[in-house]
């Protein structure tokens, strides 16, 4: 590691914790791929794994007025990824054996409720905008988010060109942006909802 390492990463906490959203996505660059190896540790599903991820990082987005105080951010961030492995671990098995509602869930302290629900809220958006894409484009765009399928196995299940996916996807992805645009989402939360192409 070098030397200026920790001066970097504390530079960088504080220009997000100012809102900037480029450095947002450089932490997110720097430490995506230690939280999903963690969480696939535990989940198989790699979509799983993506949402974790997902909440990690919302999470550190909608309280980065606190990162100024944080001393060590790596420890900082392996404790929250862990509370929402806990949580997540507890609400597969509330749901499988239990069959609990999700409001029923245990929830972790680090966010007060109303970042709770924002995050829920968020996803509640996202669903909307999906909703409002024409047929095809809402199609391809489920079975690549949801399904986890490659263009060239949604082309077949559509009866459709490779190129046709691209293109439903990204159209699909600029009306979703635009979307929550409009409903003032902030652009680092659109970074982590919507999927890399």
């Amino acid at each position: 590691m070098p030397a200026d390492q920790p001066y970097n990463e504390r530079e960088l906490l504080l220009r997000v914790a100012n809102g900037d959203v480029n450095a947002f996505t450089q932490l997110y660059g720097r430490y995506w791929n230690r939280i999903y190896s963690l969480a696939r540790v535990y989940f198989k599903s790699a979509q799983t794994a993506e949402d974790v991820v997902q909440e990690v990082f919302l999470k550190v987005w909608l309280s980065r007025n606190t990162l100024p105080e944080v001393r060590a951010f790596r420890p900082f961030l392996l404790v929250m990824s862990r509370n929402i492995l806990i949580s997540k671990l507890r609400s597969t098995v509330f749901h499988v054996e239990l069959g609990a509602d999700e409001t029923e869930l245990p929830q972790d302290d680090y966010l007060q409720p109303d970042h709770q629900l924002t995050i829920k809220e968020y996803h509640q958006l996202l669903n909307e905008a999906i909703n409002a894409l024409p047929a095809q484009q809402q199609r391809a765009y489920r079975l690549s988010r949801d399904g986890g399928k490659t263009y060239e196995e949604i082309a077949e299940e559509m009866q459709i060109s490779p190129l046709t996916v691209r293109t439903h996807m990204s159209k699909a992805l600029a009306s979703i942006r635009q979307f929550l645009i409009d409903r003032s989402v902030h652009l680092a939360i659109i970074f982590l909802l919507l999927p890399r192409d």
